[in-house]
């Protein structure tokens, strides 16, 4: 061997360019060295010894160099030598191994790399090679494993389906349970690239999406994602809540991809049969209202037809039927003036034949106000019930004067309605507290006493068997309260309806309509009417008006 007192491997080419070549191995950090194989000697530079942690200088012996090599190592590096100098093989040199720092005694990862050189008889005589510092690059392998290793974890413990996918071409690295049954595979998928596991994804947007979020690093999140997947042999479409997110290794670069699927195809399905659902109900529904509105057309054009030939009644019941009893009260008048005496006892009947009449004009008479007030809608407009009250009271002077009537009334409020309706309202209620006088036990009428008065309420203040027909916040509450007859409360319904009485002609005269035509009116004007009473002991009516 020629020139050994110089460590440097390469002695080929002009001085020149074995100097460029020096200044850029040691630019590169790098440490230069020669095993010589006969003499059992090893010359390396300056850096190669600082690699090493060696402080016996430029030229040393092979155990002395063995023995800085970690004894893990050492027979690696003994079998990487035994290797490079086996005739038979190709004479290079490769291994890694750790060596302790001289500065704080930690260890470090050297990456020794060169080749033999042979005499003309083809034995090693030298291997010569170069040497660097991987500790940096272990250091961030072994952290990646770890980080390989937790996410490899996390993917087979988690209850999601899940699987860890690294590489430009999406590998398989871990995959749990969950995500082999979606896939219907096991776990031979392991290492293999995802397009060659499921090749029926080619024509899906899946790897593609896979690979631009390794590319870009941007996160992919779906909600009810379709895919078709082949299970058993069969087709099967289902979806997912899809996402993927990048991983990164500890240097910042994409290590690679956690991809999560939660199978929702269930839940589409019956979101889907509930669409169809409700789309079949809609069009039912459609044609049922479209029915009921012609049932309701019908209804309206034959309540048209029945309103008008109530008002044709109405008409004939004033023009056509009250003609003929003034006709016969007027000649009944007439035989009475002129021709009582000489009738004798027959002057009986007539008097019961005017009466008859009479009644008869006052039925109809009260048969067209219930009808007017049926086929009519009330004229809003404020109305000051207690300037109506003392019309009406004036208008029953006479009556009140010749009972002796004592009537109290508090004051009223103004309402909303329908003067005229509202008029008649208030005059049948005061005319049965007038005409509905009780006898005391000789026999004599007492004198009626009578109080109006008038309270504010709220909705929730009002009976449970009172039902506005128009809902409000507040009501008024119009109390007219008497000492008459009264009556059994189990007749409070009978006393509304139409020709129904509690008392004979004989004892109270009436046409059974006026308390019906109260109704109508508080109806009529989105409220109700109601009253208590007890046999002997008087009745208070309760009339309820949205305030």
């Amino acid at each position: 061997m020629t020139d050994q007192s110089m460590p440097f491997p390469f002695r080929s080419g002009s001085l020149a360019e074995q100097e460029r070549l020096r200044y850029a191995i040691q630019a590169a950090q790098v440490g230069t060295w020669n095993l010589d194989v006969n003499g059992q000697q090893v010359w390396w530079d300056q850096r190669c010894q600082e690699l090493y942690g060696s402080a016996g200088g430029p030229v040393v012996s092979y155990q002395h160099w063995r023995q800085l090599v970690s004894q893990e190592d050492q027979e690696r590096v003994d079998k990487a030598i035994k290797l490079a100098l086996d005739p038979s093989s190709t004479g290079t040199f490769d291994v890694q191994f750790r060596v302790r720092s001289r500065q704080d005694g930690s260890w470090r990862w050297l990456h020794a790399q060169g080749r033999a050189y042979v005499d003309i008889l083809g034995a090693a005589y030298r291997l010569s090679g170069l040497v660097r510092d991987i500790t940096a690059q272990v250091q961030t392998r072994q952290q990646l494993e770890i980080s390989k290793a937790r996410f490899r974890s996390l993917v087979l413990h988690s209850p999601t389906a899940t699987v860890f996918f690294v590489g430009e071409e999406i590998v398989i690295d871990t995959v749990n349970a969950p995500m082999l049954q979606i896939w219907g595979k096991d776990e031979s998928v392991v290492g293999q690239p995802v397009h060659q596991v499921m090749p029926q994804l080619a024509g899906q947007p899946f790897v593609d999406l896979l690979r631009r979020v390794y590319d870009t690093g941007e996160p992919y999140h779906h909600q009810q994602a379709r895919g078709q997947l082949v299970i058993d042999g069969h087709w099967q479409e289902s979806w997912f809540n899809f996402s993927c997110n990048p991983v990164y290794a500890p240097d910042g670069t994409i290590l690679g991809l956690i991809n999560t699927a939660t199978d929702v195809t269930g839940q589409v399905v019956a979101i889907r049969e509930s669409e169809q659902r409700y789309k079949l109900l809609a069009e039912q529904l459609e044609q049922r209202v479209a029915e009921r509105t012609k049932e309701l057309a019908d209804a309206i054009d034959d309540l048209k037809r029945s309103n008008d030939n109530l008002q044709q009644f109405a008409y004939v019941a004033s023009h056509d039927l009250q003609e003929p009893l003034r006709k016969i009260q007027q000649f009944g008048d007439l035989l009475t003036s002129q021709y009582a005496e000489s009738l004798g006892p027959a002057s009986t009947y007539l008097e019961r034949m005017q009466a008859a009449a009479s009644r008869m004009s006052r039925l109809i008479r009260d048969l067209l106000n219930y009808s007017r007030i049926s086929t009519s809608q009330p004229v809003a407009m404020a109305v000051d019930l207690g300037s109506l009250l003392t019309q009406l009271l004036s208008d029953l002077d006479l009556v009140i004067s010749e009972s002796g009537a004592v009537i109290t009334v508090d004051p009223l409020p103004v309402v909303m309605g329908d003067a005229i309706q509202l008029s008649q309202l208030f005059q049948n209620l005061l005319t049965n507290a007038l005409k509905f006088s009780r006898t005391n036990r000789a026999g004599e009428l007492t004198t009626p006493q009578i109080r109006i008065s008038a309270q504010f309420i709220t909705h929730a203040q009002l009976p449970l068997t009172i039902q506005p027909t128009r809902p409000a916040v507040t009501y008024h509450r119009i109390d007219i309260s008497d000492n008459g007859v009264g009556f059994e409360e189990k007749y409070l319904d009978r006393i509304f309806q139409v020709f129904q009485r509690l008392h004979s002609q004989n004892e109270f005269v009436g046409t059974g309509i006026g308390l019906a035509i109260c109704q109508k009116v508080a109806l009529n004007h989105g409220g109700a009417i109601t009253a208590n009473s007890q046999p002997g002991q008087g009745a208070t009516f309760r009339v309820y008006l949205p305030a």
